[in-house]
């Protein structure tokens, strides 16, 4: 549960807002609340989970970049400073639209490995190495995102360039926000001992973060690197490939070079109702993209 600033878990945060909503339907002239003052403008706007995420996504719309460049900026960032959220080692999904009417979704979803190994207990574990049993499609999403820009948007921005603030977030430090302070800490009194290397980078020092405390990751910062260098397919064919398939077979994953290598995102349609005058778009339902995968899909949503 992330922590608000009074020190509310969100639980307890939805619990009272429970509350008071339930009392204003029953005493609505017994609460007096402010007009939320609501963000416009006429040149455009982004918004992420992370304050640093959203600074990246408006220096490039400032800097005459366009919404899937900004998106993507963010995106980078969000892979630093939320990496309880989200990472360069999870999938993305996109939904594209404009106001020409031109729509479409980006599946960046991974894949089930080739070879799928005998499950302890013949079941997928929630967590540790067993549970790495499909591909990361974000990084190959971003890049289907930027040529999409470059098609469609008429996007001028360097790949390079839209990292170049989540490089220097892992490589100098940000500061840790209670939401990732409260999630590392519910893993206190988890065994990590099947976790390889995890507690070496989210627990420096062998303890949990506390929040405000600046947070370096220098080999996350080196990765980003050379997929700004070298583009996206890095993380899937490249050195960075390499690397990742190298310690995914040390720590016992069955996901190897091969599989990283077939990894891409695909474009495909949304799918929409209208509604009072609106069609409201979403995107299809995602899968492993295997037939072998089928019998545990839902084992691997749950994790």
């Amino acid at each position: 549960m992330t922590e608000h600033g009074n020190g509310l878990s969100r639980r307890d945060f939805l619990v009272q807002t429970a509350l008071v909503t339930s009392a204003l339907t029953l005493a609505p002239s017994s609460f007096a609340f402010a007009k939320p003052e609501l963000a416009t403008s006429r040149k455009g706007m982004v918004t992420s989970p992370h304050t640093l995420a959203t600074e990246a996504g408006l220096k490039v719309l400032e800097a005459g970049g366009n919404a899937a460049e900004a998106a993507i900026a963010m995106g980078a960032v969000i892979s630093v400073t939320y990496p309880h959220f989200t990472g360069i080692g999870g999938d993305a999904i996109w939904m594209v639209a404009d106001r020409d009417g031109n729509k479409t979704v980006l599946m960046g979803v991974g894949q089930a490995p080739e070879k799928l190994p005998e499950f302890p207990g013949k079941s997928i574990p929630r967590r540790g190495r067993w549970a790495t049993v499909s591909t990361a499609c974000a990084v190959d999403a971003w890049n289907h995102a930027f040529e999409y820009s470059r098609k469609n948007w008429g996007g001028k921005q360097s790949f390079a360039s839209l990292l170049d603030r989540a490089i220097g977030h892992a490589e100098n430090g940000f500061p840790v926000s209670s939401s990732q302070a409260y999630w590392l800490g519910n893993l206190r009194d988890v065994d990590l001992s099947d976790w390889s290397g995890f507690k070496d980078v989210f627990m420096p020092g062998g303890k949990v973060p506390t929040e405000g405390e600046t947070f370096v990751q220098k080999q996350l910062a080196e990765s980003l690197k050379l997929i700004a260098k070298n583009g996206p397919r890095e993380f899937y064919e490249g050195e960075l490939a390499a690397r990742i398939a190298k310690g995914l077979e040390a720590a016992g994953s069955p996901v190897t070079l091969a599989d990283l290598k077939k990894t891409a995102a695909k474009e495909q349609d949304p799918i929409s109702v209208d509604y009072r005058g609106l069609t409201l778009l979403a995107p299809p339902p995602p899968t492993q993209g295997s037939r072998r995968s089928a019998s545990w899909a839902s084992s691997i949503s749950s994790t």
